[in-house]
């Protein structure tokens, strides 16, 4: 059995990807009755292709002179829109037991964010919108553009990190995704990573850590002395519980 492609026309009829942009990985292939085997077709888009659709034909050629043809319906994106991003918490216990990772999506003048296609969001092109939580449209940073608020589950993203061996330090989250129109658009934020009880971020759980949870002893937030790095189970208070943990992985080393 062997593969062809037909030329892929703009649904506009304006512009042609000509079948010689068209590869299989398996030109020519041998099956039996009853059995199958896996095809891929890579199709190579010419750099300032129009964006939109485009249609054609992939033809499956037997040697007994019977013919399969796919059709195929062929989107050509243009470059991603550039959105502001911001994810928090910015400082991340990756053995927390909080549920969420929250993001604050802004679109560039022109777009607006009721047009995103939430399920298409991915956080490091892995870990997609936690669907069961609800999203909101407001202004989270008070800039006079509406942001859209999404959340991801937290395991998932610090198991993400600590796949990487990371465990201290700057890590860069991306998240992609596409409007309702199909635009895609895409964001970075850099947030700061520590492994439990390393308050301070310096790769050692010490007396120092101990000394800024005790600082911030009985706060909450809105007081004063609040300071939400020191709430280890990030219950909304700093007390013994915090002390605890953070004792609890006393002289622990993290790189």
């Amino acid at each position: 059995m062997s593969f062809q492609a037909s030329d892929l026309v703009e649904n506009g009829g304006n512009y042609t990807i000509y079948k010689e942009n068209v590869s299989f990985n398996k030109n020519m292939i041998t099956i039996t009755k009853g059995s199958y085997t896996n095809v891929t077709a890579t199709f190579y888009v010419p750099p300032l292709s129009p964006i939109g659709w485009y249609v054609g034909n992939i033809t499956a050629n037997s040697e007994n002179g019977s013919n399969t043809t796919i059709f195929v319906h062929l989107y050509v994106f243009g470059p991603p829109i550039t959105i502001s991003l911001d994810i928090n918490p910015d400082k991340l216990n990756l053995k927390s037991e909080g549920k969420w990772i929250t993001a604050y999506i802004e679109l560039p003048e022109g777009y607006n964010v009721s047009d995103i296609d939430i399920s298409s969001i991915l956080l490091n092109g892995t870990i997609p919108v936690d669907l069961d939580v609800p999203t909101a449209i407001g202004d989270y940073d008070g800039d006079g553009i509406p942001d859209l608020m999404v959340k991801f589950n937290r395991t998932q993203v610090a198991e993400y990190i600590l796949s990487k061996g990371i465990v201290l330090g700057n890590v860069t989250l991306t998240i992609t995704g596409q409007l309702k129109d199909l635009t895609p658009f895409e964001g970075s934020d850099t947030i700061k990573v520590r492994m439990p009880g390393d308050i301070n971020m310096d790769g050692k759980v010490d007396i120092i850590d101990i000394s800024a949870v005790s600082r911030a002893f009985g706060s909450y937030p809105g007081h004063p002395r609040w300071n939400p790095i020191v709430d280890e189970n990030e219950d909304g208070i700093i007390d013994i519980f915090d002390i605890a943990l953070i004792c609890r992985n006393f002289g622990k080393t993290y790189k």
